[in-house]
C-alpha cells in the first residue's frame, strides 16, 4: 500500500456503525413504542453472519497479484475529463430541476420533493443524473498525484459546492452531511488530514453548525407568517412521523413545550437528530412483521428502481414504477439496508449480505493493492458501512455513485490497459 494512503479494511467501519448506533441509542431521550421482535433480531444476526462469511470466502479464494505502487504522473488528462464531466453533469441536473421540472425556491418543501420524485424523462437528464456523482474523485486523485497543481486542487475542489443546492429545494440535512462527510473522508485518506481525536472534535463541531445553520434556514422557510418558530416546534414535536415507534419520553417532550427560544430549539434538535438517526431499526421490524404476513416482495425492484426507471427511459426495457411508491408499509422513514434487502427478496436477502461482504473485501484488496481508483468505491462503502443501521445508501442516488465509479473503472481499464495497468 502506497504510504501516502491510509486504508483501513472495511468490515472496521460496519462494526463502527453499529457500535455508533448503539451508543445513540443508550442517549436518545426516546422509547420504543413497541417490543422489538424476535424474528427481526433473528434475521440481522444471520444477515450479519452471511456478510463476515462473505469476507472470508473472498479472502480465501480472491487473489490478485501484488503490483508496484501506482504511478499517476501521466494521469492529468485523466483528472481534467473528469472536472469536465463533474461540471456538465451537474449543469444538465440543474437544467433538468429548474427549467424541466419546475423547482424554485419559491416553492414549499413539500412541492419541490414532489417535483424531484418525478421521474427524467430525457435521457440526457439521466446521464447528468449519473455522473454527477463524480465530483468528489478529481480531488482524490489530484491529492494522491498532484497536490501541488494550485489549478487542479482550486477547481477540483469547487465541485464539491455543486451538490449543496439540492438540500435547501428538498429540506433535508442528509445532503450536506455527505458531502461534507465525503470531504472529510478524500482528506483523511490522502494523509491531508491527519485521523486524530482533534480532527474529529473539529469534524463534529462542524456537523454541529451545519446542523443549527440548515435548521435555522428551514425553519425560517417553514414558518407561517402568523406562526412562531416556538410554535412550529411543538407541531413538529407532535406530528413527527418518527414518533408512531420510537416515541420522545413524555418527561423531555413536556421540557421542550416549557422551553422557548434557543434553549427550545437546542433541545428539540437534540431529539429529533436522534430520532432520525435510530428509528430505521425499528422501522425495518415493522417491515419484517407486515412483509412476512404479506409476502409481496418485489425482487429488486426496490433497491434498483432509479436504475430501472432509467433503463426504461432509453427504451432497454418495459418498466412500471407506480407499485414501488405504495410498496412500504410506512412512508416517509428510514428502513435501513436490510430492510430494503427484505422488501426485495425477503429471507432471501441473507445472500445479498453475502454478496456484500465478498465484494468489500474485492474492493479490500484492490486498494490495498494500489489500484487508486477503487478508492471511490472504498469511500463509498465506508459511509454505506456506517450508516449501514440508518439507511440503504445503496438505493437512490446511491445506484447511481456506484455505477458511475464502476464505469470511471472499467472504461478506463479498457482504453489504457497496458499503459494505466498499475493505475487500473
Amino acid at each position: 500500500m502506497s504510504d501516502k494512503l491510509l486504508h483501513k479494511p472495511l468490515y472496521l467501519f460496519l462494526i463502527l456503525g453499529l457500535l455508533f448506533w448503539g451508543f445513540l441509542y443508550t442517549i436518545i431521550p426516546a422509547k420504543p413504542t413497541y417490543s422489538f421482535s424476535t424474528t427481526t433480531l433473528v434475521y440481522i444476526i444471520i444477515s450479519l453472519l452471511a456478510y463476515i462469511l462473505g469476507h472470508l470466502i473472498c479472502h480465501k479464494f480472491y487473489k490478485i497479484k501484488t503490483q508496484p505502487n501506482s504511478n499517476l504522473n501521466h494521469s492529468k488528462n485523466i483528472i481534467w475529463f473528469l472536472i469536465t464531466l463533474v461540471i456538465i453533469s451537474w449543469f444538465i441536473r440543474y437544467i433538468d430541476l429548474f427549467f424541466s421540472r419546475g423547482i424554485s425556491f419559491s416553492n414549499t418543501i413539500q412541492e419541490n420533493r414532489d417535483l424531484l420524485g418525478i421521474a427524467s424523462s430525457n435521457p440526457i437528464y439521466i446521464f447528468g443524473a449519473i455522473f454527477k456523482e463524480l465530483f468528489f474523485l478529481p480531488l482524490l486523485l489530484t491529492l494522491i498525484s498532484f497536490n501541488k497543481n494550485k489549478k487542479l486542487l482550486i477547481c477540483s475542489s469547487f465541485l464539491y459546492l455543486l451538490p449543496l443546492l439540492i438540500p435547501f429545494l428538498r429540506g433535508t440535512r442528509k445532503d450536506v452531511f455527505f458531502t461534507f462527510l465525503i470531504l472529510a473522508l478524500v482528506l483523511i485518506i490522502t494523509k491531508t488530514m491527519a485521523l486524530k481525536l482533534k480532527t474529529l472534535i473539529k469534524l463534529g463541531v462542524v456537523f454541529i453548525v451545519l446542523n443549527i445553520v440548515f435548521y435555522n434556514l428551514l425553519m425560517n422557510r417553514e414558518t407561517g407568517e402568523t406562526q412562531t418558530k416556538d410554535q412550529k416546534i411543538d407541531e413538529l414535536l407532535d406530528k413527527a412521523t418518527y414518533n408512531d415507534l420510537l416515541q420522545p419520553t413524555v418527561l423531555f417532550e413536556e421540557k421542550i413545550k416549557a422551553s422557548k427560544g434557543i434553549k427550545k430549539a437546542i433541545l428539540f434538535n437534540y431529539v429529533h437528530t436522534l430520532q432520525y438517526y435510530c428509528h430505521g431499526v425499528f422501522e425495518l421490524d415493522y417491515l419484517v412483521k407486515d412483509k412476512t404476513k404479506n409476502k409481496d416482495y418485489l425482487k429488486g425492484e426496490y433497491n434498483f428502481n432509479l436504475f430501472l426507471k432509467a433503463l426504461e427511459k432509453f427504451n432497454l426495457i418495459e418498466y412500471d414504477s407506480s407499485k414501488v411508491h405504495f410498496i412500504l408499509p410506512r412512508q416517509s422513514t428510514y428502513i435501513t439496508f436490510l430492510g430494503a434487502m427484505f422488501v426485495d427478496f425477503g429471507w432471501l436477502g441473507i445472500i445479498g449480505m453475502f454478496c456484500l461482504g465478498y465484494f468489500q473485501n474485492v474492493i479490500d484488496k484492490k486498494v490495498k493493492n494500489n489500484n487508486t481508483l477503487y478508492l471511490s468505491l472504498y469511500i463509498f462503502f465506508i459511509m454505506f458501512n456506517i450508516f449501514f443501521p440508518v439507511i440503504n445508501l445503496l438505493r437512490g442516488t446511491g445506484i447511481y455513485f456506484v455505477f458511475s465509479c464502476l464505469t470511471i473503472i472499467i472504461s478506463l481499464n479498457i482504453l489504457f490497459k497496458s499503459k494505466f495497468r498499475t493505475y487500473l
